[in-house]
């Protein structure tokens, strides 16, 4: 089990009163049947039937009917959803791969988590409790049911070697995260044979961004030769393919109204050999 995140980490500027909310409604939903009896109310979520079994998330979203599918499919099993419609496109995919490749006793790493994001209440729908979400912005140890939330570095975590069986990271790495040292950490906290899943937003071709900000960070869009040296950074790193990514699209199918950028994701996933 991981030790306290240490006080070094940076402080964060969310505000008092939602730092209180958060406290109060952990405290509410950190008993299991608090939490399920939550999931059911939002979004019907009882047990799932059998997930599907798609091959491993490597590819672009190509366009808007794609993320509607993965959302009718999410609502109609009433599985948990990414308050972004669009989000639930990968974050699912992410889901689906872990659900393929382990057992519900895996532990699973969400790096750069968010309370909305809906990868880890997923799985816990599935009968995974070995979950752990971390972000900068966390404050303090939050608990739904058994996911813990903690503050934490993606780059420099408190978890031992090979703690995890399969880590997410969805869109967080445009957010100015350093890449070698996100790859090294996770290989580092991975298993032999363990999955790492990333996705982020991407488009062939470099989209303006410039003067642009957001989560304390420039506003960062992946072109198709930035992603193809993520994939030799990894290797590089000691990940090994799960099969080729598809990196071509021709329309846009993201809209962020706030910055007035469309684009679309990418999510690849990497795996840690079994021997070295």
């Amino acid at each position: 089990m991981p030790e306290p995140i240490s006080s070094s980490q940076p402080v964060s500027r969310t505000p008092w009163s939602r730092r209180l909310f958060r406290r109060i409604k952990s405290s509410a939903l950190r008993p299991e049947p608090a939490y399920r009896l939550y999931l059911r109310l939002k979004f019907g979520t009882g047990r799932p039937a059998a997930a599907p079994k798609p091959p491993l998330p490597n590819g672009v979203l190509k366009n808007r009917a794609e993320w509607q599918q993965m959302l009718n499919a999410a609502k109609a099993a009433r599985l948990p959803l990414h308050r972004g419609a669009e989000k639930n496109w990968d974050h699912l995919a992410a889901v689906f791969a872990i659900l393929r490749s382990t057992t519900d006793s895996a532990r699973v790493l969400d790096a750069g988590a968010e309370f909305y994001s809906n990868v880890l209440p997923a799985l816990f729908a599935y009968g995974y409790r070995n979950l752990y979400g971390i972000n900068l912005s966390f404050t303090e140890e939050a608990r739904r049911g058994p996911i813990r939330y903690l503050p934490g570095d993606i780059t420099r975590t408190i978890f031992p070697d090979g703690y995890f069986d399969a880590v997410a990271c969805m869109s967080v790495i445009e957010h100015g995260v350093p890449l070698e040292g996100y790859l090294r950490e996770m290989y580092r906290v991975l298993k032999p044979g363990g999955l790492l899943i990333t996705s982020t937003d991407y488009y062939p071709t470099a989209i303006d961004t410039t003067g642009r900000m957001a989560h304390g960070a420039a506003i960062k869009i992946f072109t198709k030769a930035e992603i193809q040296e993520i994939l030799r950074l990894a290797q590089s790193v000691g990940f090994e393919s799960t099969g080729e990514v598809d990196l071509e699209c021709s329309e846009r199918p993201v809209r962020w109204d706030k910055f007035d950028l469309d684009y679309t994701f990418v999510i690849f996933t990497l795996r840690k050999p079994l021997t070295s």
